[in-house]
C-alpha cells in the first residue's frame, strides 16, 4: 500500500501556482503527520510520502505532480480550519485526478466531526488523535482493495466501527462517527527520526519564530484544562503528560542525529505542571548549547520566578504568553480567567531577565467594549518586559463556544465557515458594541503604540543581541518590524516615520531598504 500524508497550509492563490510572497514564504515543520507516519506498522511492501504544500511551493516544486508520480492508494490529508477550503480543493484534486482514497485528520476534521463528510470528496475522517485508529483504519483498507475502499467494512474486513475516532458513511449513505481517539500513554508513541523528516530542508524558511535556523519542534503534553471559548477542543480537556525522560531522550536525539539545538516547544501549556518542568529543565540545564523556544506553550500567571530561572538556565531565548484581554472581565466573559496582576509580574520578571517574550491579543470579543479594547492595547504598551505584541481581531470558528455567542450577537460569518484567518476579520463584527472598521482602527493604534517608541526599540535591539546570531537578526528584525510597519501601519519606508529617535533607532534595526522586500 503506498499512503502520501500531505499537510495543507497554504491558501488556494498560492497552491493554484501564484508565487509566494515573503510572510507566505514562512514554512514550518509540520509534526501530525510524522506522528502518524512514525506511530503505523508498516509492512515491506509498503510506501509513504511526506507532502508539506508550503514547503513544495516554496521550492518551487509542484505538489500534484509529487502526489501524481508518487500514485498513491491512501492520501491522508491534515489542516488547520483557516485552511478548510484548500483542503476540499485538495481532495476534490485528489479524488478526481488520482482517485485515491481520501482520509482527513487534525485540527478540522476534530474540529467539524461529522459534518467533514458533507464533502463527497472525503471518504473518511479521524477525529481526536489520529495514531489511535489510522494504523487500524489502513487494514480496513487493504482488506477491502483499493477499488473498494470507499465501501470498507460493509462487505467482509474489520466493521469500521471497530476504529477508534473513524467518521464514516454506513450502508444506508448516513455518516456514523465513533467514539474520539485518545492516546492514553503518551510514552508509548514513537517519535519522528530521520527516518520521517530531515530538519536541515526546513532550516533555510523563517519558521513560527521568524527565525532561519535549524530546528525542531517537540510536543511534551496532550490536552489542556481550560475552558476558553475560543479554543476548539482538539486534544481533550485533561493533561497527558510524556515523562521527563522521555521529553529529554528526544531532544538528545536530534541534537547527535542531526547537530539541531534549537527545539520549538508546541504545546498548549506546557508549564501545567512545575515539577515537571523543574525535572525536565533541571536535565537541560546540564546540557549547555541547546535553545529552547515556546511559541504559544506557556500560560503566564502559572510562572514563578524560580521557574523562570530555571528556564533561562536551560536554554530557553524566546516565549509567547496569551494575554488575549487586558480587562479582568472580558477575562471571565472569555473564560481564560487569566490572573492579569500576576500576568503583569511575570511578563516583567521573565522579559527583563534576558528572554526575547511576546504576548498575544485578540480584538472584539462579543459584549467587548471600546474602553475594555483600551485596557488591553495599555497593559501592553506600558510593560517593559515585551519585545513583541500580536493583536488579532477575533475570526470566529465554527464548532466554538464564541461562534454561538457572536451569531447570538448578529455576527454574519464568511459563506465557507472557515474563518478569515490570524490577521483580519469579516465587516460582520464579532462583537456588537463596536463595529469592524473601528476594531481595524485600534488594531492599528495598538501596532504603534507598543512598537514606535524609542523604548521598545531599544529593548528589541538589547533583546536580540543577548539570543540570537547576527544573521538570525537580521531575519527576525525585517519579518517581525517591517511586517508590521507596512502590512498594519502603511510604512513604505523609514523615511516616512516622523524624525525623531524612534526613526533613527529603526535605522540602527532594521538593513537599508529592508520594508521594500516585504
Amino acid at each position: 500500500m503506498k499512503v502520501a500524508f500531505v499537510n495543507v497550509n497554504a491558501k488556494q492563490d498560492a497552491i493554484l501556482g501564484r508565487e509566494l510572497t515573503f510572510y507566505e514564504n514562512k514554512c514550518s515543520i509540520e509534526l501530525g503527520t510524522l506522528y502518524l507516519e512514525a506511530n503505523v506498522a508498516w509492512r515491506s511492501a509498503d510506501r509513504t510520502l511526506q507532502v508539506n504544500l508550503l514547503h513544495l511551493l516554496s521550492r518551487g516544486e509542484d505538489w500534484r505532480s509529487a502526489l501524481g508520480r508518487f500514485a498513491p492508494d491512501v492520501v491522508a490529508l491534515s489542516a488547520l480550519t483557516y485552511y478548510a477550503p484548500e483542503l476540499a480543493f485538495v481532495a476534490g484534486w485528489v479524488k478526481a485526478e488520482l482517485g485515491s482514497v481520501v482520509v482527513v485528520g487534525g485540527p478540522h476534521a476534530t474540529a467539524l466531526g461529522r459534518g467533514v463528510l458533507d464533502d463527497g470528496n472525503i471518504d473518511y475522517a479521524l477525529v481526536g488523535e489520529g495514531e489511535a485508529g489510522f494504523g487500524d483504519l489502513l487494514d480496513l483498507l487493504r482488506d477491502a482493495g483499493r477499488d473498494g475502499g470507499r465501501d470498507a467494512g460493509r462487505d467482509g474486513g474489520t466493521p469500521p466501527a471497530d476504529v477508534v475516532g473513524l467518521v464514516y458513511r454506513g450502508p444506508d449513505g448516513a455518516v456514523r462517527a465513533n467514539p474520539r481517539g485518545v492516546v492514553p500513554d503518551l510514552d508509548a508513541l514513537a517519535t519522528p527520526t530521520l527516518a520521517h523528516l530531515d530538519p536541515t530542508l526546513f532550516a533555510g524558511y523563517t519558521s513560527l519564530l521568524n527565525l532561519k535556523v535549524r530546528y525542531m519542534p517537540i510536543v511534551t503534553t496532550r490536552g489542556c484544562p481550560y475552558q476558553c471559548v475560543y479554543c476548539h477542543d482538539i486534544m481533550g480537556k485533561s493533561v497527558r503528560y510524556r515523562s521527563a525522560a522521555a521529553v529529554v531522550a528526544e531532544v538528545d536525539y536530534w541534537h547527535e542525529a542531526a547537530d539541531v539545538d534549537t527545539f520549538l516547544v508546541y504545546d498548549d501549556i506546557f508549564n501545567i505542571h512545575r515539577g515537571r518542568v523543574r525535572e525536565i529543565f533541571a536535565e537541560f540545564a546540564r546540557r549547555p548549547g541547546l535553545r529552547f523556544a515556546f511559541p504559544n506553550g506557556l500560560r503566564a500567571d502559572l510562572l514563578s520566578e524560580d521557574i523562570v530561572d530555571l528556564l533561562l538556565e536551560g536554554g530557553t531565548f524566546y516565549a509567547m504568553v496569551a494575554v488575549e484581554s487586558g480587562d479582568q472581565r472580558m477575562q471571565q466573559v472569555i473564560k481564560k480567567r487569566l490572573n492579569l496582576e500576576r500576568t503583569r509580574q511575570m511578563i516583567e520578571y521573565m522579559g527583563n531577565a534576558g528572554v526575547i517574550l511576546g504576548s498575544f491579543n485578540i480584538f472584539g470579543f462579543p459584549s467587548e467594549t471600546e474602553a475594555d479594547i483600551e485596557r488591553t492595547i495599555e497593559f501592553n504598551a506600558s510593560t517593559t518586559g515585551l519585545s513583541k505584541a500580536n493583536f488579532f481581531v477575533l475570526s470566529p470558528h465554527e464548532g466554538t463556544e464564541v461562534w454561538d455567542m457572536a451569531i447570538e450577537q448578529g455576527y454574519a460569518p464568511p459563506g465557507d465557515g472557515a474563518g478569515q484567518g490570524y490577521f483580519s476579520a469579516p465587516e460582520s463584527s464579532p462583537t456588537a458594541a463596536v463595529s469592524w472598521d473601528r476594531l481595524e482602527e485600534l488594531r492599528r493604534e495598538a501596532y504603534s503604540r507598543f512598537y514606535l517608541t524609542p523604548a521598545r526599540v531599544r529593548k528589541v535591539l538589547t533583546d536580540a543581541a543577548r539570543n540570537m546570531t547576527p544573521q538570525e537578526k537580521h531575519t527576525f528584525h525585517s519579518v517581525d518590524y517591517s511586517f508590521v510597519l507596512r502590512q498594519f501601519l502603511d510604512v513604505d519606508s523609514l523615511d516616512a516615520l516622523p524624525p525623531g529617535e524612534t526613526a533613527d533607532l529603526l535605522r540602527d534595526l532594521l538593513p537599508a531598504g529592508v520594508l521594500s522586500g516585504y
